[in-house]
């Protein structure tokens, strides 16, 4: 589940160190977990909230749209404040674990972190390291919620479903 919320660059950045120092993929894996399970109570009022302020437009676009439409409005609504919300507590475990230092002694003149932060930067600050695992949780979020509605708009949206 972590590998498949993660973007493409930071899975190819795991592939590589995973060939160097493979302990330190797994705890990269470990901490992101870890991560998840503490953001959940921060992230669910959230959630819950957006759904119980549906509007009428919200519920036509439902019915109306492609599979997936719920997700999407979901994640219209609540993507920032979700980050916003998650982000201390995201930077408040890396900062514990000292996982910024492990990737920059591991990547110490590479390139590969410009190619994902931008720029052409060969080390990554906690504050730009939180923020990315941050969208990368909301995102992993998303697409599991994606992933449910897909597989249940039928129960879910009774006979209006698809």
């Amino acid at each position: 589940m972590v590998d498949k919320a993660l973007p493409k660059q930071l899975r190819d950045i795991n592939s590589m160190l995973e060939k160097i120092a493979p302990s330190l993929v797994a705890k990269e894996r470990a901490y992101i977990a870890d991560a998840a399970v503490y953001t959940v109570n921060i992230s669910k009022p959230i959630l819950v909230n957006a759904v119980n302020s549906l509007n009428a437009n919200d519920v036509t676009r439902i019915i109306q749209g492609e599979k997936g439409t719920a997700t999407l409005i979901l994640k219209e609504k609540t993507s920032q404040q979700l980050i916003a919300a998650i982000t201390p507590k995201v930077e408040e475990q890396l900062n514990q674990y000292g996982i910024v230092k492990s990737i920059n002694t591991a990547l110490s003149g590479s390139n590969l972190l410009g190619s994902l932060l931008g720029g052409n930067k060969t080390s990554v600050n906690l504050g730009g390291l939180s923020q990315l695992a941050s969208e990368q949780l909301v995102n992993g979020i998303f697409n599991i919620i994606e992933d449910y509605e897909i597989q249940n708009s039928k129960s879910l949206l009774g006979p209006l479903g698809k």
